[in-house]
């Protein structure tokens, strides 16, 4: 890690002591943030998707889903997404009421979904030592897994893992029918939240012998299997299986954008090491094998190296759930106590829950006030708005020369806005990851390319009406450009600077500005 870099002393026992200072910065932090968040008690919640602006604006990724479903319908074809003409029965994996109700308010989803979430754990009062219930319930309420999953990390899967503590609970007192109810409600919000139950599911009953536990999910994976309705009815069940198996690593046969960030870097080296750290701890304090937290540590370091089927932060809080569980279980005592902190704590700045390059970046906790992404979204209307309905724009980004890592140069977090704007206004502005799933083959037509020849070209070659291109702020375009297109728009995003907060930009990557550009 970076910060570890020319530490100074202070910096280093910040490091050595970051678990017993954050037991006084965390309940700072969240005081600081849900006082910050009560603008979100006037309503207008589809004006914040997030706080981070980080997470808020690669979430319109969800809008744009939702507005396609909305508009075209689950077996309808959308004109705006993909390379136009997509097949949005291609979507089975989303749900059309945690979509809904993401799309229009993400900030408070993922926060009332991470408090639902936390307190979820006091239905173990009564069954075990309420006092130990009680204080595991506010560790993880001040914890910086609770925090990150409530303000810089969750998306629409936060309303599916709400419903996990009740579902573990149930499972663990064999209470089966009220378990496979709450997987069935954390179905509807979530398909992650089975794809990860089911083998954890699949272990418990070889495990303990509870073979009732194999039928829990199967409401569950019924109400997902008539998803695929739509698909059969098109015939597109291959080419989307297909398509997802290829962008989540499950087929390497024929890829054209491979992945090379499942492997041992710094995030998953050092979540590696603290899970298995907790996991010999908690063998060690009850004697045999702590099953739950064991799988998901395992399910954990497929996701981050093998298979990418979920985001890093549902395989985090998937194991701490587990560990929570577990917890809960044993016998209350200081070093149980120590190693449910360790596990639900990590050091801040790994989490995003802070930005600090320093030896802060261990302890400190930013605050993070809803996120209104309403002036950024008018200046993308005005953008585009000499853009007829039905016109195809191309997106000219450099060719990421089969990495997956290196598409939309360093700009997906912020291309998803500009993505939602189009599509609101009729407009097909590609390529998206829509484009990268259905060109990811060996051979597939070439959507990329950021030199004036290049884009010329693909604009013949795909039918575009018109350009955007970006430069750095302040740069501009060559003259070469100006000599072949007319800008009829710009949209500098130095002019949102104090809004970003500082959070979009990372260390090597540019301000961008973007130019709307049509062909002399």
């Amino acid at each position: 890690m970076k910060v570890l870099k020319g530490l100074d002393t202070q910096g280093w026992l910040k490091l050595v002591f970051y678990p017993l200072i954050l037991l006084f910065n965390l309940p700072v932090g969240w005081v600081k943030a849900l006082w910050s968040a009560r603008v979100l008690l006037d309503g207008q919640w589809e004006a914040y998707m997030g706080f981070n602006p980080r997470n808020a604006l690669n979430s319109f990724f969800y809008r744009t889903q939702w507005f396609n479903i909305n508009k075209y319908g689950r077996t309808g074809v959308s004109p705006v997404v993909g390379l136009g003409e997509y097949p949005l029965s291609r979507w089975f994996h989303l749900s059309s009421l945690s979509s809904c109700f993401y799309a229009n308010a993400g900030a408070v989803s993922t926060l009332l979904g991470c408090i639902i979430w936390v307190f979820s754990h006091l239905v173990w009062v009564g069954g075990v030592d309420w006092l130990w219930v009680w204080l595991i319930t506010f560790t993880l309420f001040f914890s910086s897994t609770a925090y990150a999953m409530a303000f810089t990390r969750q998306n629409y899967n936060m309303l599916g893992w709400m419903w996990l503590p009740l579902a573990l609970y149930f499972l663990l007192h064999q209470y089966w029918v009220l378990a496979s109810m709450v997987w069935l409600a954390s179905s509807i919000a979530s398909i992650t939240v089975i794809m990860l139950s089911a083998p954890l599911l699949v272990f418990y009953a070889f495990y303990t012998g509870h073979y009732e536990a194999f039928l829990v999910l199967l409401p569950g994976v019924i109400k997902i299997l008539l998803h695929l309705r739509p698909m059969l009815a098109t015939g597109e069940l291959k080419v989307a299986i297909t398509n997802m198996g290829k962008l989540i690593g499950l087929s390497k046969r024929g890829v054209r954008y491979k992945r090379v960030s499942m492997r041992w870097g710094a995030f998953n080296l050092y979540f590696s090491l603290l899970y298995l750290a907790v996991c010999f701890l908690l063998w060690w304090r009850l004697g045999q094998l702590p099953l739950l937290p064991v799988i998901a540590f395992v399910l954990f370091l497929i996701n981050q190296l093998f298979i990418r089927f979920a985001d890093d932060q549902s395989v985090i809080i998937f194991f701490v759930s587990a560990v929570t569980a577990q917890i809960l279980m044993m016998t209350p005592g200081v070093v149980e106590w120590l190693t449910f902190w360790l596990a639900v704590s990590p050091i801040p700045i790994i989490l995003g829950v802070t930005e600090a390059s320093d030896g802060d970046g261990f302890t400190k906790i930013n605050c993070y006030p809803p996120f209104d992404h309403s002036n950024i979204e008018t200046g993308f209307n005005e953008f585009f708005a000499e853009v007829p309905s039905g016109s195809q724009v191309y997106f000219a980004f450099k060719n990421p020369r089969g990495e997956y890592e290196r598409l939309f140069d360093g700009y997906r977090l912020s291309i998803e806005l500009p993505l939602y704007v189009a599509a609101k206004q009729g407009v097909h502005l590609f390529p998206d990851w829509y484009a990268v799933a259905e060109t990811n083959y060996e051979g597939a037509p070439n959507c990329w390319g950021d030199e004036l020849a290049e884009v010329l070209n693909n604009i013949k070659e795909w039918g575009a009406d018109y350009v955007v291109a970006y430069r750095a702020s302040g740069v501009g375009l060559d003259k070469s450009w100006l000599s072949e297109f007319e800008v009829l728009s710009k949209f500098d995003w130095a002019d949102y600077s104090a809004e970003l907060r500082g959070e979009l930009w990372r260390e090597g990557v540019p301000v961008p500005e973007l130019y709307l550009l049509r062909l002399l």
